[in-house]
């Protein structure tokens, strides 16, 4: 890259919010066709900065620059960073799910026929041109709403390319994609990469730093701490950047030795002509759940909680049988769940930190009784024990990063004092920190005899985290490991296909 201008040039950006300074003096570029991460703790301020860039948020008065190609710039919307050649495909996905994919890629500059009507012959060939050249098999007149949250990704990215980008912003792109559709994301920004457009990629996942990533930049408490490139740095030299110190494990020792039954289910089946399901959950033990994307994982336990509905289950809880028929009969027996979709079926966004801590106490009690005081003090020690960042339990949870609105909702399942506790990826959108704080605190309540189930899709997670592992694939269970049996090459095959319970 030697002799190459920068394609993005960042000096002196600082931003304050009221009570808070997101961001100091941060600085930094990147080349032509290199693909830069950026990582940080939850809070650190990248969301903030790539907002900045993307022209959602201006920097504080007279402090700071964006130049690209040298230029320099001001974006005070984000129409003025698209027209400059920025595109964003955010965490949240902002696609219009009722039109089409070629609506959806061409929305702010449809083609008009002379008689001033949408030219759809030449707005459906120009979408499937677009996608041809990325290998994207999807008939542009499909309700976008139909696709999957990958597909539907994919089609973001189109969107932002058509518009003529010279950068484009990820962030946290492969939070919800299946393994197939996260190697074709990464073929893209390769493609994108040879096109010499830069790509700025924000994760929480260590790995795809080495991946597909150039370069690293690690910011901390809002300001940027240093830059490596990725074949000259480890994975634990990134962390400890990143949390300020050396974090020496990052999951705690398995199991102290498990003790008698607390959970038993059994026939558990989501349809008449589904499998039935059946296991067992011990005292001081943590019971994964692992399988590929569709391999009904969640859906197994959210009928068990009586979220979604079954055709049969039995369940007994220490010992006695129990009738769960809906997740308020689950939080009466002491059984939570907490959602994978913290966006759509997790937060209350709406609503204060402390109101989404005590919901679910409040749908246990049958009632909206509950004592605000007690509520209050019972937030405020939560804030504290959960290492919640937020200004008051009284700020509304979507002012929150992603990874404290996370930690807020494993503060709800505490307040109901589960026995039972059924945790559906709980360190999604999580930096690496406050994910080993989170393994650390569900291994301390499972030592304190809370049940504990967790599902989670990353396999470093499942194997460093559990006890046992019960094997998904099609709804169907095929096989629970345990002890030495918990590694890879094992689950690989459990998780295929390619192997069966004895």
């Amino acid at each position: 890259m030697e002799g190459q201008k920068e394609r993005l040039r960042v000096e002196h950006i600082s931003k304050t919010f009221p009570g808070t300074k997101a961001l100091t003096d941060v600085s930094f570029s990147i080349m032509p066709g290199e693909v830069r991460a950026l990582v940080g703790e939850n809070g650190a301020g990248k969301s903030t900065l790539m907002n900045i860039i993307g022209g959602v948020l201006e920097c504080d008065m007279g402090e700071g620059a964006i130049y690209i190609d040298g230029e320099k710039m001001e974006f005070r919307i984000p129409t003025d960073a698209i027209k400059a050649g920025i595109g964003f495909v955010h965490q949240e996905l902002s696609m219009f799910t009722h039109l089409s994919v070629a609506y959806n890629i061409f929305a702010d500059r449809l083609p008009m026929t002379k008689y001033g009507t949408i030219d759809k012959r030449k707005l459906n060939e120009d979408a499937r041109n677009l996608l041809k050249n990325f290998s994207l098999t999807v008939d542009p007149e499909t309700k976008v709403g139909d696709l999957t949250i990958g597909s539907q990704q994919m089609i973001e990215i189109v969107r932002a390319i058509s518009q003529n980008a010279k950068i484009i912003i990820f962030d946290e792109p492969t939070s919800s994609l299946s393994e197939n559709e996260v190697d074709m994301l990464f073929k893209i920004i390769a493609q994108l990469k040879a096109q010499q457009i830069s790509i700025i990629y924000i994760t929480h996942k260590m790995s795809e730093i080495f991946q597909i990533c150039d370069s690293v930049s690690i910011l901390r408490d809002g300001h940027m701490i240093t830059t490596f490139q990725s074949k000259d740095v480890t994975m634990e030299e990134i962390v400890n950047n990143m949390v300020g110190r050396e974090i020496s494990a990052y999951y705690p020792e398995k199991s102290s030795g498990v003790e008698g039954e607390l959970l038993r289910v059994s026939d558990l089946k989501l349809g008449s002509r589904s499998k039935p399901i059946s296991f067992t959950l011990y005292r001081k033990e943590i019971l994964g759940f692992y399988g590929l994307i569709g391999a009904g994982r969640s859906e197994a336990l959210k009928a068990l909680c009586g979220i979604d509905p079954r055709s049969s289950c039995d369940i007994w809880l220490n010992g006695k049988k129990i009738v769960v028929k809906s997740y308020q009969d689950a939080l009466k027996y002491g059984i939570t769940y907490l959602t994978e979709d913290r966006k759509k079926t997790g937060i209350f966004p709406g609503l204060s930190v402390c109101k989404n801590m005590y919901v679910s106490n409040m749908c246990k009690e049958k009632g909206f009784w509950l004592n605000a005081a007690d509520e209050d003090s019972k937030a405020v020690e939560a804030v504290a024990v959960h290492g919640i960042k937020t200004s008051s339990i009284d700020a509304a949870i979507s002012s929150l990063s992603g990874g404290n609105q996370q930690k807020v909702l494993v503060a709800r399942c505490m307040r109901v004092e589960p026995k039972v506790l059924i945790l559906d990826e709980p360190t999604r959108g999580i930096d690496v920190n406050a994910k080993a704080e989170i393994h650390k605190k569900v291994r301390a309540l499972a030592e304190q005899g809370i049940g504990i189930i967790v599902v989670s899709s990353e396999m470093p997670e499942i194997i460093g985290l559990c006890d046992r592992i019960v094997m998904m694939k099609d709804g169907e269970l095929r096989g629970i490991l345990s002890g030495e049996e918990i590694e890879e090459y094992n689950i690989i095959q459990y998780a295929t296909g390619t192997n069966k319970m004895q």
